[in-house]
């Protein structure tokens, strides 16, 4: 593998993590390997084995063990770079060790840190704040080029490809209900609850990846919902899924910026404090609606909210236009742009 121009992945996505930075550093992966890069990824344990699955299909990957010490990941990141000889690094983890980072930044090649709260960027020589909060964080622009904000989201580039698409058209009262790969607050049947109670939709589609562990709970409510309601436990183009939805109930994440590039209006709902606050801003920007930021949502009033939203057609249309102004789908483009200037430096 040295000597291929090989970038190294380091990521986490599990279940209680969700996949989120699995399928953004893909996107960048995806980028990169148009340039005539070749990704190798260093993921976390995964028991559910999604996170190896998906890898697996595109690139070479090492996986760490069950109850991974700092001391065993940091071994298995140097033999990748003794294998690999990376010319550059990409970091996505909810929160990385200076060990970490000094090790990657000691090869003498970027390092970019793909960081959503702050804590993800010692060392870095790029650092990527895919939301609306990058100027909340304090970033010391000093230490390294920062990338902020929502024109540097990074999603698949075939939901750029769609989003441009003008023969586009929504199906009016449709709607599109997912919360990632993983939903680890478990509001995929909380939502359920209240589409039974909707008046307003046509179709409905429920989408779950891989790793959630209660599809099979999902799957004996499906048919209580009614008016053809499908799920679908992952998918292979999910931005047809997307692109074809008059709303979508979400949360905080990729599957709110894929939405977003697709001209898709969202109804969030939040669980943290990162996500209440990107949430919030979104929606004083008219690209959203805020619906709750507890995982304990009254079904009824989500319900309500819905039926609402669905029977005003030009609130959906002018939320989609100004989230879609806010996220055009070319974030990893973008920050591949970058990265491939300092390798080139």
């Amino acid at each position: 593998m040295k000597g291929r121009n090989a970038v190294l992945f380091r990521l986490d996505a599990d279940r209680r993590t969700g996949y989120g930075h699995l399928f953004r550093s893909l996107a960048l992966a995806q980028r990169l390997e148009t340039a005539g890069l070749s990704p190798v990824f260093v993921a976390g344990p995964d028991s559910s084995g999604v996170c190896a699955n998906i890898i697996a299909n595109r690139y070479a990957a090492h996986h760490l063990p069950d109850n991974c010490t700092a001391s065993q990941e940091l071994e298995s990141v140097k033999n990748v770079i003794k294998r690999a000889g990376p010319v550059a690094s990409v970091v996505d983890l909810i929160e990385s060790t200076r060990a970490l980072m000094e090790l990657l930044a000691s090869t003498a090649s970027p390092v970019v840190a793909i960081d959503d709260i702050g804590r993800n960027n010692y060392k870095a020589d790029i650092i990527v704040h895919p939301g609306l909060l990058g100027d909340e964080h304090g970033y010391t622009r000093g230490r390294g080029c920062v990338l902020a904000g929502p024109r540097f989201c990074l999603i698949r580039p075939e939901f750029a490809q769609m989003g441009a698409t003008r023969e586009m058209v929504k199906q009016e009262g449709s709607l599109f209900v997912c919360f990632g790969g993983s939903d680890p607050e478990n509001l995929t049947i909380r939502t359920m609850d209240a589409l039974a109670h909707v008046s307003s939709i046509t179709s409905a589609v429920i989408l779950v990846g891989k790793g959630y562990a209660g599809a099979g709970v999902v799957a004996g409510r499906i048919e209580k919902i009614g008016r053809g309601a499908q799920l679908h436990v992952g998918s292979e183009r999910p931005w047809e899924l997307m692109a074809q939805s008059s709303l979508a109930v979400c949360s905080v994440g990729n599957t709110l910026w894929e939405l977003a590039s697709l001209r898709t209006p969202a109804m969030v709902i939040t669980f943290n404090d990162g996500q209440y606050e990107n949430a919030r801003k979104m929606a004083s920007l008219g690209a959203c609606v805020h619906f709750a930021g507890t995982a304990r949502f009254d079904p009824l009033q989500l319900a309500a909210a819905i039926d609402d939203l669905m029977n005003d057609q030009r609130r959906l249309a002018e939320m989609g236009a100004r989230a879609c102004d806010l996220v055009d789908g070319r974030g990893a483009e973008r920050v591949a742009d970058v990265l491939l200037e300092k390798i080139g430096s």
